[in-house]
């Protein structure tokens, strides 16, 4: 019998019996790539993850929630990812500067910024840190940079700033609808972040307003085509603002972002060929962070 049809006689009978408990003996399953085996906690969680991964759940459940050894195996596996994918970008342009503490600083290529009188740069999620958007505005003081983010902690952090003029600060967060969310806080230890999809276990919660790009800029009275940066770091709200993004055609020439864990591997590797499908470049990788372009 040849090998050819062995695999396929395996991959059968895997696929046949989906919801069966698997047993690991360090044999990897036909259709799940290295990633999920790679770092590897403990044994017992990999059928859990192959399962999760053959039916491409666009995010974990709250049984992976409830398992400690199996919440960490889902963050190391999100990292191990972007890790993997920044190897394989190899050489880029690299004609752009960081701005911002270490830690908190993102990427700009200054000869694609717009001299358009109309362009301005969109930020959500300001943290507790917005040395990034302090440096933007003050670069581009003919511009407006608007800041957005409703946590309580991020409003008083920005309200103990002296703003630049152009730098706007919004109380409100950024999603695919316009609507009030319920946000969770994080029970983790040295995590301050509100999260709309209760990426870190949590019984905290807050409502709090949210608006899609299309109507931010209507109340701001600004059109969409004319945002050149985008940046988010919004604690997994990512997904759902670049499919909106993407359906509604609103292409910012540079995007910046954060793909906060943990979320499945393959959710950030469709959620990535979107972009590139709808015209982004990748042009960097660093821990969970990317930077694109748009070429049309």
């Amino acid at each position: 019998m040849n090998l050819r049809r062995v695999l396929f006689r395996k991959i059968r009978d895997k696929l046949s019996k989906p919801t069966q408990e698997v047993k690991m003996s360090f044999e990897k399953h036909p259709l799940v790539p290295d990633y999920v085996y790679s770092p590897r906690t403990t044994d017992d969680e990999v059928p859990f993850f192959e399962r999760a991964y053959l039916r491409e759940d666009k995010f974990y459940g709250a049984d992976m929630k409830a398992n400690d050894d199996r919440f960490e195996y889902a963050k190391r596996l999100g990292y191990s990812r972007m890790e993997y994918l920044r190897a394989r970008l190899g050489d880029v342009d690299t004609s752009f500067e960081f701005y911002g503490d270490k830690g908190f600083a993102w990427p700009v290529n200054h000869d694609l910024v717009s001299q358009d009188k109309n362009a301005f740069f969109v930020c959500a999620g300001a943290g507790g840190n917005i040395t990034f958007e302090m440096a933007l505005a003050n670069l581009y003081k003919d511009k407006t940079v608007y800041l957005l983010d409703p946590s309580p902690h991020s409003i008083r952090h920005v309200e103990n700033q002296t703003l630049p003029n152009n730098l706007l600060f919004e109380k409100v967060g950024l999603s695919d609808r316009t609507e009030t969310l319920v946000f969770h806080k994080p029970s983790a230890e040295g995590i301050g972040s509100l999260s709309a999809l209760a990426l870190n276990p949590s019984d905290d919660t807050f409502e709090l307003p949210v608006e899609n790009l299309e109507d931010l800029c209507t109340r701001v009275g600004r059109d969409p085509a004319d945002i050149t940066y985008l940046k988010f770091d919004i604690e997994g709200s990512e997904h759902v603002v670049i499919d909106h993004m993407i359906e509604r055609k609103i292409f910012p020439k540079q995007i910046t972002l954060e793909y906060d864990q943990p979320v499945p591997p393959w959710t950030i590797e469709s959620s990535l060929r979107s972009l590139i499908c709808a015209g982004y470049e990748l042009q960097a990788i660093w821990g969970l962070n990317v930077y694109l372009t748009y070429k049309g």
